[in-house]
């Protein structure tokens, strides 16, 4: 569900917000770890808990977090899956290999956390790290840039490899919010 109904389009522009980018990514990468449920022996957790629980790195080794802007209502965690690097027609799948991701949805923000260098035009939060943690910079927001409730995580141009269960989503009750008010 979209959280904003409207006819208007946004320009083609990019807006930039002050924030803490390595802070931002130490606690992404510690909700993504503990959304396992247990403790995880792969790979992938152990990178993520190096970081997380050293205090003096500052840029996650062998990750990279993109961001872009998510306006739905949804919140989505998508753990350890495989993806191409490149979406699109087989050959495209085939040119570029596959990497693993993590992937976390909320509003307005979703960021997915993975091995490969870049993924289909999207901001990386870990370039604007500094030297320290409380470390500010300016990050850049793609406002005209608005991706599907589902992506990257689905379409026609797009494949996943998983576990069974890889995910969860969580949606507002309705009912709910109405007998707050």
């Amino acid at each position: 569900m979209l959280m904003i109904k409207t006819r208007l389009t946004l320009p083609q522009a990019t807006d930039h917000v002050k924030t803490k980018p390595a802070l931002i990514c130490k606690s992404l990468l510690g909700h993504m770890l503990s959304a396992t449920g247990d403790f995880g022996t792969s790979k992938i957790d152990d990178k993520y808990r190096d970081y997380v629980l050293d205090e003096s790195m500052i840029i996650p080794k062998g990750i990279k977090v993109f961001y872009w802007i998510y306006p739905y209502m949804s919140l989505k965690v998508i753990r350890d899956i495989a993806m191409p690097r490149y979406r699109g027609e087989w050959s495209d799948f085939s040119r570029g290999g596959v990497g693993m991701f993590s992937i976390l949805k909320y509003p307005p923000i979703g960021y997915l956390a993975t091995d490969l260098d870049e993924y289909e035009g999207l901001h990386e939060l870990t370039q604007y790290c500094g030297s320290r943690m409380d470390d500010k910079a300016e990050i850049p927001f793609r406002l005209d840039m608005i991706h599907p409730e589902y992506w990257p995580e689905a379409g026609e141009d797009n494949f996943v490899m998983g576990e069974k269960v890889w995910g969860l989503e969580c949606l507002p009750d309705p009912v709910a919010n109405e007998s707050s008010i």
